[in-house]
């Protein structure tokens, strides 16, 4: 029988994050959906500081409001709210003053029946600023030539935190278009949406910055992660994976800005510019990794600033270059080119959870690669792990760093998982070589969550203690997204318990 982890849940395999949200104004107005107060009631009160229809259902906003839906529950929709002119249906009221949708854990979803019309779900005026947290957006769809946003249109201000933009689809920006507008993500998963251009998010004349997110799966002809026309974006901590497209599997630029640090563009396909294409804009990327896409890994045709990159198991080029690349630091480059300072072959483990929100790739076995000056070393890595690891404090080219020592915070757990695998109570859920590497990943779960501990990120490494949770199976029946199985799982499991009590995590 599994042993229930009073503090720990593992089923289903959700992603456990801390970020709070943020409390507004005093003014305020705190409007509940239920019964009497429909969403659409609450967004019209909030925006007009009225009560719109009368009858009391919803209390009236006033100022900066806070909308909370019912948790963890679907709201289906089956019809449009409003018609944008010559920007598409929208099945809630246009944002035209600042509101919070706290989702709990919901889902809002378009009927998915034949007879269903077109709507996306959400748009942002200039004048609106929105924050949603918790809330998955889903199915929404826009059927017409040159339309944006196929779950959210931003003209103004939107801060997405610990949310999910899933399978919507339209003519540009399948997830989300930001039309100059500011777009703020953490935490969130942008994937599985299509479009013609732009497959996740598309960016043009605004600025865009994710953190700690991942845009995944999606697709267009141009663009499948992201689109950045004339923009200004940044991705930090973030992961772009598995897009694809006709040009521009994964980060697509055109007259943009971009800054690129601590982050991972992996396994992203297209005919050409698979992972980066950098056209007519200017790229800032550090301490990245980018990796297995095919395509090319960057095609730059324009300026690429590189600081400590690592490029490598690209088809068709890991770096092509008709513009102006500057090198800064060392960055290894596997094929040699683009003048690389560094090459050679690297053993990359596959895209798996190696600790963190997003997916990373272990090196195994490691190699020692370190830029050439300590000035040049961030404070953490992609998973928040401290950098550098060694007393001569230079740390490792790409988007994660080793923990060459076990922090002394999982001492006790990492000596009953390396017994655990001795004994072979403890295996990989599956056979293959990709089985081992999970293993493996499981191990730099557990060093990330001591590393964090050790470094008074104390809700950082509680998460990570959930998170490792659920990639172990205690009752012989792994789920996709195991790791870990075997006779004795349930003895690891009791050990997360035990040391996420002795850390007093909430």
């Amino acid at each position: 029988m599994p042993v229930k982890l009073s503090a720990l849940p593992f089923r289903p395999h959700a992603l456990v994050l801390a970020l709070a949200l943020a409390s507004g104004a005093a003014s305020a107005a705190t409007l509940t959906v239920s019964g009497s107060c429909t969403l659409l009631n609450a967004i019209h009160n909030a925006n007009t500081d009225t009560d719109t229809d009368g009858t009391g259902g919803c209390s009236a906003g006033n100022g900066a409001d806070i909308i909370k839906l019912k948790a963890n529950s679907v709201y289906t929709l089956s019809s449009p709210d409003n018609y944008a002119d010559g920007e598409g249906e929208n099945a809630l009221p246009s944002i035209t003053s600042t509101i919070t949708l706290n989702g709990n854990g919901a889902t809002l979803q378009r009927a998915n029946t034949a007879d269903t019309p077109d709507f996306r779900f959400l748009h942002i005026a200039a004048n609106g600023n929105l924050t949603l947290d918790k809330l998955t957006l889903r199915n929404g769809n826009l059927d017409g030539d040159y339309l944006y946003g196929g779950a959210i249109l931003n003209h103004g201000t939107l801060t997405i935190s610990n949310s999910q933009i899933d399978q919507n689809q339209v003519d540009n920006g399948g997830g989300i278009a930001n039309l100059g507008g500011t777009l703020a993500l953490s935490n969130s998963r942008i994937t599985a949406n299509r479009a013609a251009v732009g497959g996740g998010i598309i960016t043009v004349n605004g600025t865009t910055a994710l953190v700690d997110s991942s845009v995944s799966g999606n697709k267009a002809f141009i663009a499948g992660g992201m689109m950045n026309d004339h923009a200004t974006v940044s991705l930090s901590n973030s992961t772009l994976s598995g897009n694809t497209a006709n040009d521009g599997g994964g980060l697509s630029n055109q007259q943009a800005t971009v800054t690129l640090s601590n982050s991972t563009i992996s396994g992203n396909k297209a005919q050409q510019n698979g992972g980066i294409g950098n056209l007519a804009s200017t790229l800032t990327a550090s301490h990245n990794t980018i990796a297995k896409n095919q395509g090319g890994g960057l095609n730059n045709q324009a300026t690429a600033i590189l600081t400590n990159n690592l490029i490598a198991g690209n088809s068709n080029g890991d770096c092509l270059n008709s513009g102006a690349v500057i090198l800064k630091g060392s960055n290894w480059i596997e094929d040699g080119s683009c003048n690389a300072t560094l090459s050679g072959n690297i053993n990359l483990d596959a895209l798996l959870d190696n600790g963190g929100v997003t997916a990373t790739h272990a090196i195994y076995p490691h190699k020692m690669v370190k830029p050439t000056s300590s000035a040049l070393c961030p404070a953490t890595d992609q998973r928040h792990v401290s950098r550098p690891q060694t007393s001569d404090k230079r740390c490792d080219i790409g988007a994660i760093e080793q923990i060459r020592f076990i922090p002394a915070p999982v001492t006790d757990i990492m000596q009953i998982f390396q017994g655990l695998l001795a004994s072979g109570n403890l295996r990989p859920t599956l056979s293959t070589n990709l089985g081992m590497q999970q293993l493996n990943a499981l191990m730099n779960q557990f060093l990330v969550a001591g590393d964090l501990r050790a470094h008074h990120q104390k809700p950082l490494a509680c998460s990570q203690l959930q998170r490792s949770a659920a990639r172990i199976d205690p009752d012989h029946s792994p789920e996709a997204d195991d790791y870990a199985t075997g006779d004795q799982a349930v003895v690891l499991l009791t050990a997360i318990n035990d040391l996420h009590s002795t850390w007093k995590c909430p």
